[in-house]
């Protein structure tokens, strides 16, 4: 297998999660040979990137489900008992509280990378 074609699937294995060991021995290299690769910065620039774009994708699932899932919360909300309700209306209470507190990070998230990088690196991690 060429080089490259093995540090793709290293990197791979990294950006999802593998320990060092399990994502050397996928892609068919030494553990000392992984260390080695990921110390390159620019390797571990590659494996932050695609963990990003993994994340975005589960992302992306979760927010369709999240939909689906305030509506049933919201059916929840007309059910006759009151206890049913109650915990309906807290749940998505609480839900929307910690969303909005996470974005609210994340910006302020954002702008601290623009006074750290000089406003050179902002569109690169944009949401």
């Amino acid at each position: 297998m060429p080089e490259a074609e093995r540090d793709d699937l290293l990197l791979a294995g990294l950006a999802a999660g593998q320990t060092i060991k399990a994502a050397a021995a996928a892609a068919g290299m030494s553990e000392r040979t992984a260390r080695r690769r990921r110390e390159s910065p620019e390797f571990r620039r590659a494996e932050r990137d695609m963990r990003g774009r993994l994340v975005e994708s589960a992302l992306t699932l979760a927010a369709a489900a999240m939909t689906e899932a305030v509506g049933v919360q919201r059916s929840l909300m007309k059910h006759k008992d009151p206890w049913v309700k109650l915990a309906a209306a807290r749940d998505i209470t609480n839900t929307v509280g910690r969303m909005r507190e996470a974005a609210d990070l994340a910006v302020e998230l954002a702008e601290l990378r623009d006074i750290v990088t000089g406003g050179n690196n902002h569109a690169s991690h944009a949401a």
